[in-house]
């Protein structure tokens, strides 16, 4: 009996994970921030939302997705590059190429100073830092 409810679990759970779908929009913010921001120190739904996809088995192929669409912004490309790197997309440079590419600018906060910055300075620092805080 055993032998018969153990493949139909692991069945059953690779099809509901087959099934996971991901906002996008959740990755759009009005400002790039890792870490603890702002004049109370919390973190950013967007970079909550990030970590959380990072963990699937399906996180990859949402974050090519995000920064291949030409609607998502500068914030959401960001985030989705900084999800890749997390996540140990194998095409992580090609990636960072293309969000690169989008060039401008992006709000960002230190603490609870807001600034822009180029989205370079941060595409590099995803690249060298690992998204770290």
């Amino acid at each position: 009996m055993q032998n018969f409810f153990l493949p139909l679990v692991f069945f059953l759970s690779l099809n509901i994970a087959a099934q996971e779908k991901f906002d996008a929009s959740k990755l759009d913010a009005h400002q790039f921030t890792l870490g603890y921001v702002g004049f109370i120190g919390h973190i950013s739904e967007a970079e909550k939302y990030m970590e959380m996809v990072s963990k699937s088995p399906l996180a990859v192929d949402f974050f090519s997705e995000v920064i291949d669409d030409a609607s998502s912004k500068s914030v959401a490309k960001l985030y989705a590059l900084c999800g890749m790197k997390k996540a140990g997309g194998d095409n992580f440079e090609k990636y960072a190429e293309k969000v690169l590419k989008v060039g401008g600018k992006v709000s960002t906060m230190y603490g609870d100073q807001m600034k822009k910055e180029d989205i370079g300075f941060f595409v590099n620092r995803i690249r060298h830092h690992n998204c770290n805080k």
